[in-house]
Parts: structure tokens; sequence; C-alpha cells
């Protein structure tokens, strides 16, 4: 090989390593966990069960799941500078939830709480249980540890109606108090 060949080989290279060197870092994975109480009140054909997903109780999250492995299916989306807009989706483990919350701040406490929407679905349950439009679901904070910022959170969750309308007569079951967390989520 020439003298130029060698050359114009190296220089070739060096700039397809600068190229990689210049392009964007692979963001990780979208991660979450949640658990809560799946309640039968009267009008409920659902037995009362502990849905979870990782490990995640009011005040840590000890596990997370991760979208891709074992199954885990997580989109996540906490976009604005505050209050957030929050749109997820987490499914595994023969479990599924999606929320959404159109205006999510860190001063949402238990008294001053967000209103957003819950749809989960489960071995359990079989059909889809949904919050009504006239009876939303509850978000807020409920410890010092839990939070909400650009691309996270770790709330506080609660549905006074979670209802199945294929049923008939339609079922209308509850979740008392849990906790959501998600971590790498797209930031727009």
């Amino acid at each position: 090989m020439s003298f130029v060949s060698r050359l114009v080989l190296v220089s070739s290279s060096l700039a397809l390593l600068s190229v990689a060197a210049c392009s964007d870092p692979v963001l990780p994975p979208s991660e979450g966990a949640f658990a809560f109480p799946f309640q039968q009140p009267s009008g409920c054909s659902i037995q009362n069960h502990n849905p979870s997903f990782g490990e995640v109780s009011y005040d840590k999250v000890s596990n997370f799941e991760i979208d891709g492995v074992n199954g885990a299916e997580i989109y996540c989306q906490v976009s604005g500078e505050g209050p957030y807009y929050v749109d997820a989706f987490v499914r595994g483990k023969g479990r599924q939830i999606a929320i959404e919350v159109k205006s999510l701040s860190e001063s949402n406490e238990k008294t001053s709480p967000a209103e957003g929407s819950v749809t989960y679905l489960s071995v359990e349950t079989t059909k889809t249980y949904s919050s009504p439009s006239k009876e939303k679901c509850l978000f807020y904070l409920s410890h010092p540890k839990q939070q909400v910022n650009k691309g996270a959170l770790f709330i506080t969750f609660e549905c006074p109606s979670l209802d199945n309308l294929e049923t008939n007569p339609h079922s209308e079951c509850a979740s008392g108090a849990g906790w959501i967390a998600l971590q790498n989520c797209d930031r727009e």
C-alpha cells in the first residue's frame, strides 16, 4: 500500500471516529414502579388486591423496572418547567397502568391535589378500569422524599372511582393511596 493510500485510510478513519464522538449520547431507558390497593366498595365485582410493579412505597423506591427488560414496557413524559405535564404507560408482569396529569407541581399536597386520570388492567381484573371524567384521580406529594421534576417523578395517587363500563351492570371500584415512580422519561 502506498504512502498516499495509507494517509487517505488514516484520515478517513479519524474522520469517522470524530463523527461518532460528536453524536448525541444514548439516553438510558425509561424506568418505572407502581403499587396501590385496588379496592372493592359495594358495586365492584373484582376482589381486593394490591398490584405492584417494581418496588415502591410512600417513602422510597427500592426497585425500578426497566423498559425493554423482562418484557417491561415503559413510556413516560414529565415535561414543562413546573407545573409539569405527566403522561405515562407502564406494563409488565400481567399488569398495566396509564396516567395523565395536565398540571402537577411540588405544591400539590393531599389537601390541594392535582387531578388526572388512571387506566388500569391486570390479570386480576381481566378488563380495563378507568377513572371517570366526573370523578378524577388525585395526585400529590405525601412524603418529603417524593418529588416531581423534568423527566422524573415519585408521587402518591388515589382514585375514588375506577369504573369498567363493559360489564353489565358496570363495575365501580376504587383505589386507596398508592405510589408511582418514573425516571429517565422523555424530556419533551
